[in-house]
């Protein structure tokens, strides 16, 4: 068999790969989906509206929805006007 066959079959054993991987992944998104759970593959940082923050922050913590939304909107808003820096008291596990 020529390197020309030898990276041809190898690539190709290398897509059938990435295809199973690729299945698999969205039969983990279907069944995270039919029961609720929050998956994601997406790597970097992920976005979200302050509206669904406030959201997610009434949900962890029991409160009603709009008061959440309104406490993190606020809070956000004092974040850019006094132009502040959040400390979040974890230390970085670099160091």
């Amino acid at each position: 068999m020529s390197k020309y066959e030898e990276k041809m079959k190898a690539l190709e054993v290398l897509k059938e790969a990435c295809n199973k991987v690729t299945d698999a992944m969205n039969a983990i998104e279907d069944f995270a989906e039919e029961y609720g759970i929050n998956v994601s593959f997406e790597k970097g940082p992920k976005e979200v509206t302050v509206e669904d923050l406030g959201e997610m922050v009434a949900e962890e913590l029991h409160l009603k929805p709009s008061c959440a939304v309104a406490a993190v909107t606020c809070a956000f808003d004092l974040i850019r006007e006094l132009e502040l820096t959040v400390l979040t008291g974890e230390e970085d596990d670099d160091e």
